[in-house]
């Protein structure tokens, strides 16, 4: 009786392949030269977060992110569909005794106006960043 081989395809991370087997349990796994080739270029933007991605990125910036990472974020202007102007400590001096509170104050900001733009902006949740804002504050 002869082997007949059986040939299927499997997805892969990057590529698609073909799965050969000879049906004595030795099976080897090639490229098909008909699948489509995974996206190496770079430069290319990964496309603009939706709506509701958009607040949950804002939340996450706000909330949990650490200040460190948020500058990053903020330098990077990541996503580019957030507004990350500021005009600094506003109603708070930048360097009381000393102390730079000018990256709190630019947290702040990137989430008022954020949430203004995301039409979230309501009294309870000026309250949360506020309060944010204050306990960054003091943890100086």
């Amino acid at each position: 009786m002869k082997a007949s081989a059986i040939v299927f395809s499997v997805i892969l991370p990057a590529a698609q392949a073909r799965v050969r087997s000879s049906g004595k349990g030795n099976s080897m796994i090639e490229p098909d030269a008909k699948a489509p080739k995974p996206n190496t270029d770079r430069d290319e933007q990964a496309p603009e977060p939706n709506a509701n991605t958009i607040k949950t990125i804002t939340d996450q910036y706000v909330f949990e992110l650490a200040m460190p990472d948020f500058l990053k974020k903020r330098d990077a202007k990541d996503p580019e569909s957030l507004d990350w102007e500021s005009d600094g400590c506003t109603y708070v001096f930048d360097n009381p005794l000393g102390f730079s509170f000018v990256n709190g104050c630019y947290r702040h900001d990137f989430a008022y106006r954020n949430y203004k733009a995301q039409d979230r902006f309501t009294e309870t949740a000026k309250d949360i960043i506020d309060q944010k804002f204050l306990f960054e504050y003091v943890s100086l």
